[in-house]
């Protein structure tokens, strides 16, 4: 079950294929599944220090406790990583904008 957060994000909790689905499990359409862990809006440092903020946050993409993330987050990471992160980006934002977006949303209309 999906559950909204703080700040409206949504939570999803861990679970194995056979929790999710009762087997057994068929499918009458061939289904496809389009995942992105997200961009930036901009390639401005505040943008990528909130995206670095609330995607670092993720528990699933460091699995540590809340606090000791928090910790390292605020500390050591955004302190310093958005300005280098913010150039990195730059090297390869497009006009359309974020590579990974701009891809991501030719592939939905093309499975669409």
């Amino acid at each position: 079950m999906v559950q909204r957060g703080r700040g409206g994000q949504f939570k999803i909790p861990r679970y194995g294929a056979t929790q999710l689905f009762s087997y057994p499990f068929t499918m009458s359409h061939p289904a496809t599944l389009l995942l992105n862990l997200g961009s930036p809006d901009s390639t401005n440092i505040p943008d990528v220090r909130r995206y670095l903020d609330e995607f670092l946050s993720d528990e699933r993409v460091l699995d540590m406790p809340a606090w000791k993330r928090k910790l390292i987050l605020k500390l050591f990471i955004l302190p310093k990583r958005p300005a280098e992160a913010a150039e990195a980006y730059r090297e390869i934002w497009t006009e359309e904008g974020s590579p990974l977006v701009v891809t991501s949303m030719k592939q939905h209309k093309l499975v669409s």
